[in-house]
């Protein structure tokens, strides 16, 4: 058995946040709290009826992950998350009334940093095998759940900060990754989500910011004969609500960002031999994202975008390549609300007035396949009902764009390669909405 040696050194300062283990990841690879995490203002409890929560974080918040690693034959996992407001909780077999305001005006930064201490011609040296890397950065941060009882919310969420961003990073221009590597890294302004088990929601949420928001994940790795996945999202406001049993979910949400603010998400992935490899970027400005799973939902979105840019970026560049895939989506604003019930009612006004942008570039010498593919988008909306409940769906739906929007891809073969596959998708305003599957 070979030697192994590591060294992980950690920093962390926060100020009205605590880093917490994350529950289950979901759409867009969002992570949230789970919901009886010691910082709840409102925890989890049958006897609550009433929560009022009140946060304002001024200050820096910060935390940060290096790791130095010589030989690792066993798996490294790297998780660092910064926030700067953060409320849970929930209420169950009870009717609750929940008033939350978060405001966030200090910048929020989440950094994690992987380096292969390999020296050139040092070849073959496992930084982990598998390797996963975790970086999140949130401004405000809200989730609540609702079980067997009805829940009115009323949720503010203001962001002014200068920034919010998160970064990962694996340097191992000398190093091997064996079996598996996967970095998510992920960056929001103004993040709320509800859940509902048997259950009725009735929320009226505002999301405001002012703050750009970037995600950035590059790496740089000499050999890996498995799959590796580098994807950044990058959310100003986003808002999900998701009941996962019979009851009914109504919501109102208002989004806004800022002219003078950007959303950015970059995936950067270079090596020497890579044999299956996909790098993923996804910029949001404002995402309202709703599913039921039984019972009535209604829906009334209005999302306003004026960022300077929301830009998506992914670049992959490897010497010898078996599969590689780069993908890029980027999109003002974006509704999703689905129900796998009858009743559907959905009121949708978007406006985009700022640049939407979304590029994918892949340099190889000598491999196989290469797939990129890129979709820019000014307003976009999808709705959905059970197509086989007999139906009752209503939309309204209004959309404006006004921005430029803009897709690229680029493809760079200085070699010899099998096949390329490139699709580039740019839209000013699109809806879907249908009926389809079984009750």
């Amino acid at each position: 058995m070979r030697p192994s040696l590591i060294t992980i050194m950690t920093s962390v300062m926060a100020i009205s946040a605590a880093a917490w283990s994350p529950a289950t990841s979901q759409d867009y690879n969002v992570t949230v709290p789970d919901a009886d995490a010691t910082q709840a203002a409102c925890p989890l409890t049958n006897g609550m009826r009433v929560c009022t929560n009140s946060q304002n974080n001024t200050g820096a918040v910060t935390s940060a992950q290096t790791a130095n690693v010589y030989i690792n034959d066993g798996l490294t996992s790297l998780r660092t998350y910064a926030t700067g407001n953060r409320m849970d909780g929930g209420n169950a077999q009870v009717d609750a009334t929940l008033n939350s305001v978060q405001t966030n005006s200090g910048a929020v930064d989440a950094s994690t940093r992987l380096n292969s201490t390999a020296v050139a011609g040092e070849t073959g040296k496992s930084i982990g095998t598998p390797v996963y890397m975790e970086t999140q950065s949130i401004g405000n941060s809200g989730s609540f759940s609702a079980i067997q009882g009805e829940l009115t919310t009323t949720i503010n969420q203001t962001s002014t900060a200068d920034h919010v961003y998160a970064d990962s990073e694996i340097a191992a221009p000398n190093g091997a990754i064996y079996s598996s590597g996967e970095v998510q890294t992920t960056a929001i302004a103004n993040h709320q989500e509800f859940g509902a088990t048997e259950a009725r929601i009735v929320s009226n949420t505002t999301q405001t910011s002012n703050t750009d928001v970037r995600a950035r994940t590059t790496t740089s790795v000499q050999y890996s004969p498995s799959p590796n996945l580098y994807a950044s999202n990058a959310y100003n406001n986003y808002f999900q609500a998701n009941g996962d049993d019979r009851g009914s979910q109504l919501h109102q949400v208002t989004q806004t960002t800022s002219a003078t603010t950007r959303t950015e998400a970059y995936s950067d992935a270079s090596g020497t031999n890579l044999w299956d490899v996909a790098g993923t970027a996804n910029a949001v400005a404002n995402t309202v994202n709703v599913g039921n799973t039984g019972g009535s939902m209604v829906v009334r979105a209005d999302q306003t975008n004026a960022n300077d840019v929301v830009l998506a970026d992914t670049r992959i560049l490897a010497t010898q390549y078996g599969t590689a895939t780069a993908t890029a989506s980027s999109t003002g604003n974006l509704l999703i609300a689905g129900n796998n019930d009858k009743y559907v009612e959905i009121d949708n006004n978007q406006l985009n007035s700022g640049g939407v942008e979304a590029s994918a570039q892949f340099t190889g010498q000598d491999g196989y396949d290469a797939y990129l593919q890129t979709d820019a988008t000014g307003n976009s909306a999808m709705g959905y009902a059970c197509g086989a409940c007999e139906p009752n769906m209503s939309v309204n739906n209004n959309q404006v764009n006004n921005g430029d929007v803009t897709a690229t891809n680029t493809v760079n073969i200085t070699g010899t390669g099998r096949s390329v596959v490139s699709v580039a998708r740019a839209t000013g305003n699109t809806a879907t909405y249908y009926t389809s599957g079984n009750p």
